[in-house]
């Protein structure tokens, strides 16, 4: 009487296993991969998250509207920090003006300030600008 062979008999059982474990692996690493590779902000993209520091001259800034006074954060807004107001825009660059107009700020009585330099209102802020309103 003859007996039937298994299957498997013969072949080495893990290299199916190792080609699965293999498999997984790869498809993790890609996952990992891309989502450390998309969450960084390259220049010339629209992928940013910047802070800056912001005072107005001759204005109570816990008076102007921040952040959690929104139903939903715009992509630039305030945070009102225990010393100094910071400025938050993430998503895009866009200009300060974009900023004042949502909070409805009048700007035409201030000339900006980035650093001591003057600026526009359309300034589009950087990472750790030290931005200021004066009076004109």
């Amino acid at each position: 009487m003859k007996r039937k062979r298994r299957r498997n008999q013969g072949k080495p059982r893990g290299k199916g296993r190792m080609f699965v474990y293999f498999g997984v692996a790869i498809f993790i690493f890609a996952i990992f991969g891309y989502a450390l590779l998309s969450s960084r902000s390259v220049p010339g993209e629209s992928n940013v998250h910047w802070h800056a520091t912001i005072t107005i001259e001759g204005v109570d800034m816990k008076s102007l509207k921040q952040a959690e006074d929104f139903k939903a954060h715009p992509p630039i807004h305030l945070h009102r920090g225990d010393s100094t107001p910071t400025l938050h825009m993430e998503g895009g660059p866009i200009p300060l003006g974009v900023f004042f107009k949502s909070i409805k700020f009048d700007t035409s009585m201030y000339q900006v300030y980035v650093t001591g330099a003057e600026k526009d209102v359309d300034y589009i802020f950087q990472d750790g600008d030290n931005i200021e309103l004066r009076r004109r």
